[in-house]
């Protein structure tokens, strides 16, 4: 559903919205998180959050993407509102799941975002995150699922 109506250009609004309708009317008491970026060779992105953890962009520093949204699933009818900002060559945005943000340390509190704040992540592979977290978590097994997605915009060529 959600690759058809990127394929046909659908504003990301209308995806959640389509994506919010076809879950509510299955009521299977069920619902979803996701984030969907869509980002054209000028660099232009446009995203929608829709309950996720708020996207990180490294750009001169650390900000987040802070439009956000319900889950999909979760009300029918909800409104959902996209974001939309300009990249510049070598900005990078890093998506990450509550399972690395919830991941447990030791002292049972909790990895956190604060640490992907971090100037170093800038410049941190996807490996550099994952092995920091497990170096910090130590044995504790995970509870949920750790996945990290990291778009870097290049320029146009």
């Amino acid at each position: 559903l959600i690759y058809s109506q990127l394929a046909a250009r659908q504003p990301l609004t209308t995806i959640a919205e389509l994506v919010n309708r076809y879950i509510c009317s299955k009521n299977i008491e069920k619902y979803a998180t996701m984030c969907i970026l869509r980002i054209a060779p000028s660099g232009l992105l446009e995203y929608i959050n829709c309950g996720h953890v708020p996207p990180f962009l490294y750009c001169d520093g650390c900000t987040r993407l802070t439009e956000s949204n319900l889950p999909v699933g979760l009300i029918e009818g909800a409104p959902f509102q996209s974001g939309s900002l300009q990249l510049h060559s070598g900005s990078r945005v890093l998506i990450v799941t509550d399972g690395v943000t919830e991941a447990q340390l030791p002292d049972g509190e909790f990895y956190g975002e604060e640490p992907l704040t971090q100037p170093a992540m800038a410049a941190a592979s996807l490996d550099d995150i994952c092995t920091q977290i497990q170096n910090i978590c130590g044995s504790i097994a995970a509870d949920d699922d750790c996945t990290l997605l990291d778009i870097r915009y290049l320029g146009q060529t």
